[in-house]
């Protein structure tokens, strides 16, 4: 955590009264942090129809792509203030009483808000599918590019989530599938199965082995001009 990033401190009264609302029903994130989404609005539909179908809570970070501000004025949604609106403006917040299943939010500190949380959905980055896991969650990867791909099929093949499939092919049927797998005892012990074991390793440390075991000293020459 970066002191100044906006990922430290408290965490946010909004979020925390709408996660206490209904403690024995905790949500699935999903959220895509600095991704760009082809269609935004497809995904945010999917995402409210999948959750219905599968009688989830759902909180929706809207992250680069906005995702979420389409589903202004859906029954179920509420927003966060100062997340965006679909007419441009900023939400003013929402009513802690009302009847909802959604809420879309901006930034906040994963490290805090995946441990209240029964699943995660996002893009398979490294920094987010370590955090994913080390809060022992069900973690379902769509990936856009690079390394995604291979992080959301080792989680698939560790049990701790669906097979990874980008946000282009979701459909609300199958996505509410996913959901409640996510909400599963399997994957839930799949995942907590990962987390203890990460928090035996010492990665730093590991990285560092890894790293020096690459580095012929011997060969390394310092072009500093003596004086």
């Amino acid at each position: 955590e970066l002191k100044g990033s906006g990922f430290t401190g408290e965490p946010p009264a909004d979020i925390k009264a709408w996660l206490e609302k209904d403690p024995e029903k905790p949500p699935i994130f999903i959220g895509f942090g600095s991704c760009v989404l082809p269609d935004p609005r497809k995904v945010a539909k999917n995402i409210y129809y999948a959750a219905q179908k599968a009688d989830v809570r759902v909180i929706i970070q809207q992250g680069w792509a906005e995702l979420g501000k389409s589903l202004t004025g859906k029954d179920g949604v509420s927003f966060v203030k100062g997340t965006k609106l679909d007419d441009g403006s900023e939400s003013e917040g929402y009513d802690i009483k009302a009847n909802d299943f959604a809420l879309v939010i901006g930034r906040v500190s994963h490290s805090w808000l995946f441990d209240h949380v029964t699943g995660v959905v996002h893009h398979g980055g490294a920094g987010t599918t370590y955090a994913g896991l080390k809060a022992a969650k069900p973690t379902f990867v769509a990936p856009f590019f690079g390394d995604q791909p291979f992080w959301g099929q080792m989680v698939s093949a560790a049990g701790a989530g669906p097979k990874p499939q980008g946000v282009d092919d979701w459909e609300e049927e199958s996505l509410a599938k996913k959901f409640l797998e996510m909400c599963g005892e399997p994957m839930k012990k799949a995942a907590k199965g990962l987390s203890d074991a990460m928090a035996k390793e010492n990665g730093a440390a590991k990285s560092i082995d890894a790293i020096y075991s690459h580095l012929y000293f011997h060969q390394l020459h310092c072009g500093r001009a003596e004086y």
